[in-house]
């Protein structure tokens, strides 16, 4: 782990606008984290947590391990007579970035360029490892989720909605 992040540090030295990141969950140990410490990485907790949700449980099961909140949350949008539709093709890719770079700006957050995710969609929808979700209200669009596939797993990439999607 030492040499791979002094390596990691010399390859990809830290500076204005170069973040680097190493996931909470990879760093098992007091001594993985005193040795990325002294590598020049600094510690941050609070970025983000990652989930894994087991599709195979029933709707049932999957609505009861949410908490209160989402579950209320969960029940009001369904009243919202919202249609959602999948795009497995990623036929309708430029409108979904466009939503999503509008989202970013307005939230003032870092996510990838659109040069960036142009690239990743490229690749993906050669292999057919991506697929878009979205939300409309009254044929408008109110959300979307870009969804990567690898293996017999998913994992949100980006999603964006707007401020009725957010009602």
């Amino acid at each position: 782990l030492k040499a791979f992040a002094l390596e990691f540090n010399r390859q990809y030295p830290s500076g204005f606008l170069k973040r680097r990141r190493w996931l909470p969950e990879f760093i098992k140990s007091k001594e993985a984290e005193n040795i990325l410490k002294q590598s020049g990485f600094k510690s941050r907790h609070e970025t983000f947590a990652t989930i894994h949700v087991d599709l195979r449980l029933s709707t049932q099961e999957l609505r009861k391990n949410l908490k209160q909140k989402w579950r209320n949350c969960l029940n009001k949008a369904e009243k919202q007579n919202l249609q959602i539709t999948r795009d497995p093709q990623l036929y309708n890719v430029d409108l979904f970035l466009h939503h999503y770079n509008q989202y970013k700006n307005q939230k003032k957050f870092q996510g990838p360029t659109l040069e960036f995710l142009r690239e990743e969609l490229a690749i993906a929808k050669v292999f057919k490892n991506a697929f878009m979700v979205w939300a409309h209200l009254d044929h408008v669009p109110v959300a979307g989720m870009l969804i990567l596939i690898h293996g017999r797993s998913a994992t949100y990439r980006i999603g964006w909605n707007s401020e009725l999607g957010r009602a």
